[in-house]
């Protein structure tokens, strides 16, 4: 009953009641989790504004209810799922970026999924400086182009660490339009 009335709500009402829903559920865990659980049957409209509410729960099960709407034939649906992911506040959206990142079926979802990647590999979130370097260049593996490349050099530069040295930046030095950033 619950989840039929936020996915109603969400249909009717302003992005700015989105945001107020957001909030709510971040304070609340109930609430958190009724708003994950009105994901699940919820018509497509309100799935991908619920979508865009995940990343600001940011807990496993919202994590979990964004990763099943990948799969989707839903062109709008996946694409919030996606970008859902791309905002994610920590590293465990990390392996469901990384798939999406690896696919070369959807070039927009590619970049976005790569970009969210770097972002989230880069976060110190208690990792340490050779875990981050680890993370970074898993996702430069995935770059195929050297405005990807930037991205990774742009991550790095926070990070003071031997491995970032070596395994990152001096092996950018090999390529001419790196060598500026």
């Amino acid at each position: 009953r619950h989840t039929m009335s936020v996915s109603a709500f969400l249909l009717n009402r302003s992005s700015d009641l989105q945001t107020v829903l957001t909030q709510v559920a971040r304070v609340d865990e109930k609430a958190a989790q009724t708003v994950v659980a009105a994901l699940k049957d919820a018509p497509i409209g309100a799935k991908v504004i619920l979508l865009q509410t995940m990343p600001k729960i940011g807990n496993a099960p919202a994590l979990e209810a964004v990763v099943a709407n990948l799969d989707t034939q839903d062109a709008d649906l996946k694409n919030a799922a996606v970008r859902a992911l791309v905002d994610w506040p920590n590293f465990n959206a990390a392996p469901a970026l990384e798939k999406i990142a690896a696919q070369k079926d959807n070039a927009v979802h590619r970049v976005l999924a790569l970009r969210g990647l770097i972002r989230v590999s880069a976060l110190k979130d208690g990792k340490s400086p050779a875990q981050i370097v680890a993370n970074l260049k898993k996702a430069q593996a995935l770059c195929i182009n050297n405005d990807e490349q930037k991205l990774i050099l742009s991550a790095i530069g926070d990070i003071r660490s031997d491995e970032a040295l070596k395994d990152i930046v001096i092996p950018a030095f090999e390529n001419p339009e790196l060598v500026a950033e």
